[in-house]
């Protein structure tokens, strides 16, 4: 694990020191750098595999051939035996080395023979090719900017800003697709001469100029047709397999290793495989929150899953200060990010860090298992579908809207009338409408007519869903595929590395073993989900293996209490974040229109707690990257608990 920098085309040493030392964290044990007439290349290292001899760059023999590399390659053993068979030698024994070897025998094509979570970048001195890689699922993060016939790259945003603060310039369209989503969907970011390189993408740069291409993508058949009638036995019997390689393949490992355990069946799945192949006891770390929020809690569930794998458990129990810790989220990221699960994201990364440099997460789950409610409700608007247009369109709809809606965000009644709003549009609008956080409506209030002029007239949550009708297969498989390729790498595995990585934590999530993923994508819905079963094949597959809690437990997520913390402490933050003046002249939002909904939400009149939230994370970014301010952070958040 580590993270690299680069610049192709007009190499400059003393910028590649700068991008380096801006991602130490990533990397805190080694730096190592390559230098020449046409390339600098840099890396900062966590040592975990071959700890005293993986050091980079790694060339191959003669050194024609030089990479940086950021991730784990899991079967890295096969393919160096396999390599040596070939004839070629090696001088060290990491996982690194491989990659140079193999693109001497394979060329460009060595990607498809690689399992496991890289960015990575290599320099053919010969051919005078720079060829980066991103793996398939988009595990860890690959950025660049290409200024006419020089390319920079890094793992992390900031860098790219270290190197050339005149990257610094915002991308519109960009604001807007993050209020609908929380994150800011690749390829986009933030910045608009800044892009990320997507999962199961390649980049050549080669004497100024640069090719993207797609090596892999998660609709690849993993089954022969006949294979499609299968039975959910030989289902369970070979996603449990599966899963149980995947998780053994990420213990390689010559430093302390553990996981995340949250109480859900994912985690606690990974804790339970993680346990058949330990002598000793899987280290585990979960996070929660006091008497005041003890609802949002699953540490119950957590020692029960602790208790029957005979873990080392440790519980920490978050004590909120928003105030401290949002900024040094948001600068973690480089880019404006709403999802809250990053606040325990965080600071769970950073008390397992104390204890262990690699943990294991359950990230992937929901979306290969279909986990989540709106693939019920994508199963149930096919049936929906079927009914009669008067039905549909004269009866359901004023039947919906007697229904109350409580103030709780969570209410079954909300939660109907969202899904029979959707039911009465195209599939596009109809996922949209499920997971879109400010909706046209509420951003056509907000935003000022100066900032609406910047914003493309085909933009935002439509033209991102628009692979909701190109792909095959039936609704529920389309909503999967789309969320495999934006949701889980936009947000999900962003937050993981980021988090982690701020504090020099390996995460590895079992869950994206791109093979895993292959089978179960393969796999007809109905055999994923039986009847209107969130996660049917995954309870028929542990069962035996987790206590009945755990398989019984309905989903909770990863759930924060902004809602709360809100009420009790952050008014007057919120209130002076976003209503100041050198906030509303920013000429994004109507300063009338955000006090409005500041004032109904702390009076109780609405219930805005994401849309403000997500707001709120917009400003902390703009104060931190376009004004350049040091916000104070750091303060002690947790107190530690066994």
């Amino acid at each position: 694990m580590c993270g690299i920098v680069g610049i192709a085309g007009r190499p400059d040493p003393s910028i590649l020191a700068v991008m380096c030392r801006s991602i130490f964290h990533r990397g805190p044990d080694d730096e190592g750098v390559y230098n020449d007439r046409h390339v600098s290349l840099g890396m900062r290292r966590l040592s975990i595999i071959d700890v005293a001899g993986g050091y980079q760059p790694i060339f191959n023999e003669d050194e024609s051939v030089c990479v940086v590399f950021n991730g784990e390659i899991y079967n890295y053993r096969e393919l160096r035996q396999d390599l040596v068979k070939r004839g070629h030698e090696f001088c060290t024994f990491s996982d690194t080395e491989v990659l140079v070897h193999l693109y001497e025998e394979y060329g460009e094509d060595s990607l498809s023979h690689l399992q496991g979570m890289f960015a990575f970048a290599l320099w053919d001195r010969r051919e005078e090719i720079l060829f980066l890689a991103r793996d398939r699922l988009g595990i860890k993060p690959l950025v660049y900017a290409k200024q006419g016939d020089r390319l920079l790259f890094a793992s992390e945003i900031p860098a790219l800003l270290a190197a050339d603060p005149s990257l610094n310039t915002l991308r519109p369209e960009a604001v807007d697709a993050y209020l609908s989503l929380l994150y800011v969907p690749a390829p986009m970011s933030i910045y608009r001469s800044i892009e990320k390189l997507l999962p199961g993408h390649c980049l050549t740069w080669h004497r100024g100029r640069v090719t993207v291409r797609r090596y892999w993508e998660p609709h690849l058949p993993a089954l022969r047709e006949e294979e499609r009638k299968i039975s959910v036995q030989e289902a369970k019997e070979r996603g449990l397999a599966l899963l149980r390689d995947a998780v053994r393949s990420r213990l390689v490992s010559e430093v302390p290793l553990g996981a995340f355990l949250s109480g859900g069946m994912d985690s606690a799945a990974i804790v339970a495989l993680m346990s058949e192949c330990s002598s000793e006891p899987v280290e585990t770390f979960t996070i929660g929150y006091g008497e005041e929020d003890a609802s949002y809690n699953e540490l119950a569930e957590a020692r029960i899953v602790a208790e029957t794998f005979g873990t080392d458990h440790h519980e920490f129990i978050l004590a909120p200060d928003v105030v401290s810790l949002l900024p040094e989220i948001i600068g973690a990221v480089g880019e404006p990010f709403g999802d809250s699960s990053a606040l325990p994201t965080y600071l769970v990364s950073r008390e397992t860090k104390r204890f262990v440099t690699v943990a294991l997460s359950g990230i992937g789950g929901d979306e290969i298992f279909l986990g989540y409610p709106r693939y019920l409700g994508a199963r149930l608007s096919c049936l929906y579908d079927s009914f009669p247009d008067w039905i549909r369109r004269g009866v359901v709809p004023p039947l919906v809207e007697r229904i109350p809606e409580s103030t709780r965000s969570r209410n079954l009644g909300g939660w109907i009338k969202r899904f029979a709003r959707g039911g009465l549009t195209d599939p596009v609008q109809r996922y949209l409408d499920w997971t879109t956080f400010a909706p046209p409506a509420m951003k056509h209030l907000l935003y000022t007519d100066a900032f609406r002029d910047l914003l493309p007239e085909d933009r935002g949550g439509l033209q991102y869903g628009e692979r909701l009708r190109m792909e095959g297969g039936d609704y529920v498989g389309r909503i999967v595929m789309h969320d495999l390729t934006t949701y889980l790498p936009g947000d999900l595995l962003l937050m993981g590395d980021a988090m982690s990585m701020a504090h020099s934590l390996e995460l590895r999530v079992p869950f994206c073993d791109h093979r895993l993923v292959e089978f179960m994508v393969a796999l007809p819905t109905s055999v994923k989900m039986k009847g209107l079963r969130l996660k049917g094949l995954m309870k028929e597959m542990m069962k035996g293996v987790l206590p009945p809690e755990i398989l019984k437990k309905k989903k909770q997520g990863f759930m924060v209490p902004i809602g709360s913390w809100f009420r009790r402490d952050l008014e007057e933050y919120v209130r002076e974040m976003l209503l100041a003046p050198r906030s509303t002249a920013r000429g994004f939002f109507r300063p009338a229109c955000l006090e409005a909904m500041v004032t109904d939400h702390f009076r109780g009149e609405r219930v805005l707690t994401h849309q403000i939230w997500v707001l709120l994370a917009l400003e902390v970014w703009c104060r931190l990257y376009l004004d350049r301010e040091r916000i104070p952070c750091g303060a002690d958040l947790l107190t530690g608990v066994g």
